[in-house]
């Protein structure tokens, strides 16, 4: 997946007719060429991590449409997002050719360092790990 583009992803509240979307993270498949069904797999984190981040516009009882866009314009309400539909067959190993990296929470709520409060949204505890020769999934990885 490293050679992959990262195709940005949104929700938006399907039953009250509205147009906006909240991008919420970026979604990378194998060779570009699983992008929709990609978003159809990872559908249950990116409306979790959604409502996580837009807490009184994202409700728990909404029903969600998810949508991407190739667009390269970081303003989500000038992009042109395409609605994810159904995949009629998905390969058997999709989850090795797939990934969604959830954007962080600027307002530092569910960063324990802080460093998204502070404008510093790099996520790098991960590659300072790794050269300590620390492995395994740690709290601070997930959220700074």
């Amino acid at each position: 997946l490293g050679t992959a583009d990262r195709i940005r992803v949104a929700v938006r509240v399907a039953e009250r007719g509205s147009a906006k979307w909240f991008s919420v993270g970026e979604i990378k498949s194998k060779d570009n060429d699983y992008t929709e069904a990609a978003v159809i797999r990872h559908r249950t984190l990116i409306g979790d991590h959604a409502r996580r981040m837009f807490p009184a516009e994202v409700l728990a009882i909404d029903n969600l449409e998810f949508g991407y866009t190739t667009d390269k314009d970081d303003d989500s309400e000038k992009c042109e997002w395409k609605v994810v539909g159904r995949v009629e067959a998905m390969p058997a190993d999709i989850d090795k050719m797939i990934g969604f990296r959830g954007f962080p929470d600027l307002t530092g709520f569910y960063s324990s360092s802080g460093k998204a409060a502070t404008g510093n949204t790099k996520q790098d505890s991960f590659a300072k790990m790794k050269n300590k020769g620390i492995t395994g999934i740690t709290a601070l990885e997930v959220h700074d």
